[in-house]
């Protein structure tokens, strides 16, 4: 999907510390106890109980999840985000209050799993996704099962509306020295009903990277604290 390249960081951490001289210690800013090679265990009986309802896909009980990349970006307003993912494609974001010197103070916690992904091949291609009447920020978008979802984010304004843009920095190693990739994307998030209380999200997003571009769209659910433990 872009974000999710494997991990790749053996011997670097060396390499850059013999030419430099500097020790590559400094951890990334985290929340939750969250890092690069941590395994996380979630609690989603409260999901499984409306399983048949949900498009997404539950992870296995008896397989953690394991963190091989991660990702930032600021909303501005004193609002970071922290992603984490997998191998497998899982990603774990949280919405935190960036607090200066502080662990983020964390918001809001969601699980995706991705979806479906396409590749356009030019710019044609790429305004269906994000031009003026593409698919990514219309008032209501239905995937491949014809399962709709409506729009989250600006949900007060009639027809289409842009694309929330943003870039995010990916490490792929876990010292704040490494040289993190730089994904540009245009997203938008929606959402729906599938219980009392219990809402499914999407979020579509173009990911541009290298001059190259590919849309992933993800399916996720809120999760309350308790239910994530970092091992």
């Amino acid at each position: 999907m872009g974000l999710l390249d494997s991990l790749f960081k053996l011997g670097k951490s060396r390499v850059r510390e013999a030419v430099s001289g500097r020790k590559p210690e400094r951890t990334l800013p985290s929340a939750l106890g969250l890092r690069i090679g941590a395994s996380v265990e979630f609690d989603l009986l409260p999901v499984r109980m409306n399983a048949g309802a949900f498009r997404f896909a539950l992870p296995r009980t008896d397989e953690p999840m394991i963190v091989t990349a991660q990702g930032r970006f600021e909303l501005g307003e004193g609002m970071i985000v922290h992603r984490f993912y997998s191998d497998s494609s899982t990603m774990l974001q949280l919405l935190c209050r960036d607090l200066p010197g502080l662990e983020d103070q964390v918001e809001e916690i969601t699980l995706y799993v991705p979806l479906e992904s396409a590749y356009p091949e030019n710019r044609e291609q790429i305004h269906r996704w994000v031009g003026p009447q593409g698919r990514i920020g219309a008032p209501e978008f239905r995937i491949a099962d014809g399962t709709r979802y409506r729009r989250i984010w600006f949900d007060d304004e009639p027809g289409p509306a842009s694309p929330v843009r943003y870039t995010e920095e990916v490490f792929d190693e876990p010292d704040s020295f490494s040289r993190p990739r730089r994904i540009a994307q245009e997203a938008m998030l929606y959402g729906r009903e599938v219980a009392p209380g219990r809402s499914e999200y999407l979020l579509p997003a173009l990911e541009t990277t290298d001059g190259e571009s590919s849309v992933t769209v993800m399916v996720g659910i809120d999760l309350d604290r308790s239910a994530v433990r970092v091992l």
